[in-house]
């Protein structure tokens, strides 16, 4: 007689239990009193699904050579072209900040027939935009020191002409010479 006493109060407590944790249940077609007065159908999902999508890790993308670091540089070519044991030809281009004076040289490596057409065209101080994949390289300098260096693996690139400064220079060369 006890143990059904037991029984039936366990009985009673876990239904008033359950009445009193229905509101924080995951499902609210389960207790019809709760039914979308709070509806995430209408906001795309609900805050934990939203919540995940917005913090979930992207998918990962395998690594392909068309999806290397691409760079474009417009600058003046600084030396002349010299042919590479492992590589096609090479130079080095000095790039200028739009913004200041200063500026940095990058290495031009150009391979295949992109190589025969620049060294046939490409000279010192001629001033060209360059399309290409960066890539780096180590190398040691003056002190022994193993430095990172960078380079652009050349595909394409083109004459560009400078503006105003061009003119403004061959007329002070011209007005000198004749002074």
């Amino acid at each position: 007689m006890i143990a059904r006493r037991i029984g039936q109060s366990l009985r009673t407590v876990c239904r008033f239990s359950l009445r009193r944790v229905a509101p924080f249940c995951s499902s609210s077609s389960d207790h019809p009193r709760f039914s979308s007065v709070y509806s995430d159908a209408k906001r795309g999902g609900s805050a934990v699904y939203r919540h995940a999508l917005k913090f979930q890790r992207p998918t990962t993308i395998k690594w392909q050579p068309q999806l290397e670091n691409s760079v474009n540089f417009i600058g003046t070519v600084v030396r002349p072209l010299e042919r590479s044991n492992v590589f096609g030809v090479y130079t080095l281009l000095h790039v200028k900040n739009s913004h200041s004076d200063r500026g940095f040289d990058i290495l031009l490596a150009v391979g295949g027939d992109m190589a025969q057409l620049c060294q046939k065209h490409l000279k010192p101080n001629d001033f060209i935009y360059v399309t290409g994949q960066l890539h780096s390289y180590s190398k040691v300098d003056k002190n022994g020191k193993l430095c990172l260096c960078y380079k652009v693996v050349v595909e394409d690139f083109n004459y560009v002409r400078e503006c105003g400064q061009g003119l403004a220079f061959k007329k002070s060369v011209e007005s000198k010479s004749r002074g």
